[in-house]
């Protein structure tokens, strides 16, 4: 099977599990009581975060129905004999499928080392973010001394954000 027509299955398959789930949220949300004081209810943000996920969702099953269309065009160009390439002037950009699994094993660290309680919330933070943004950017100097930039005044910004202004204790 083609990658394309795979990832094409794949996010289709995605957005429809997506989808569903944020349908059983929000029907979740129906069984929360009513609020007696606070005007919005327990229920707001769960529905809110529902209706994103439904949004989405919605997105990426229109994004797969385009690269559906554009990939049967890429067919019928590849039987006349020209390529994808040729016919966008584009070269295709270079996939770097080992960068999903990384970030997703980072942010769990990230969350298992404040877990664990082996460094505070801004350690953890300020050590993720420059990992994540070196992940990202690579090993050029410039970027690095970008990415220490942003990890410090995140680090020190919502730290001090949570705790003095939304009066929230953290790690």
């Amino acid at each position: 099977m083609d990658v394309t027509k795979h990832r094409l299955i794949a996010d289709t398959v995605l957005a429809c599990g997506l989808l569903l789930i944020s349908g059983l949220a929000y029907w979740g949300t129906l069984e929360l009581p009513d609020p007696i004081f606070d005007p919005l209810g327990a229920a707001f943000v769960p529905k809110v975060l529902a209706y994103c996920l439904a949004f989405a969702s919605v997105i990426l099953l229109i994004k797969t129905f385009y690269g559906a269309v554009k990939f049967s065009g890429a067919k019928q160009n590849q039987a006349a004999g020209t390529s994808e390439e040729a016919v966008s002037g584009q070269e295709q950009p270079r996939q770097r499928n080992w960068l999903a699994f990384a970030s997703v094993l980072l942010t769990i660290a990230y969350i298992a080392v404040m877990y664990c309680q082996l460094c505070g919330y801004r350690t953890a933070t300020i050590i993720f973010l420059i990992a994540f943004g070196t992940m990202l950017a690579g090993l050029k100097p410039k970027m690095i001394a970008i990415n220490l930039v942003i990890a410090l005044i995140l680090g020190f910004g919502l730290y001090w954000i949570f705790t003095e202004v939304l009066v929230v204790n953290l790690p």
